[in-house]
């Protein structure tokens, strides 16, 4: 993925993060980020909880691009009103 890509899906997931319920999926596509190569993901919001007073969200994602697919599963937490991206 190109840095345009990363950005497009980053603000794709970043306002889902805000604005979709658990079980929402949506799918982005990079269309418009001067990549010639097509890339798409489902993005499923598969659970929300509360961890130390933190809203955190778990998301399923299948990235798919040139014939494969790329199954995710990343964990982002509210802290101090930005969701960022958990390590595990």
């Amino acid at each position: 993925m190109k840095q345009r890509d990363n950005d497009s899906i980053k603000h794709a997931v970043m306002s889902a993060l805000n604005d979709r319920k658990d079980g929402d999926s949506f799918t982005w596509v990079n269309d418009g980020t001067g990549n010639s190569v097509k890339i798409d993901a489902t993005i499923t919001m598969d659970s929300t909880s509360n961890d130390g007073g933190r809203t955190c969200r778990v998301l399923g994602v299948v990235l798919n691009a040139k014939g494969q697919s790329m199954n995710l599963r990343p964990n982002f937490c509210r802290v101090g009103g930005a969701w960022q991206l958990q390590k595990r």
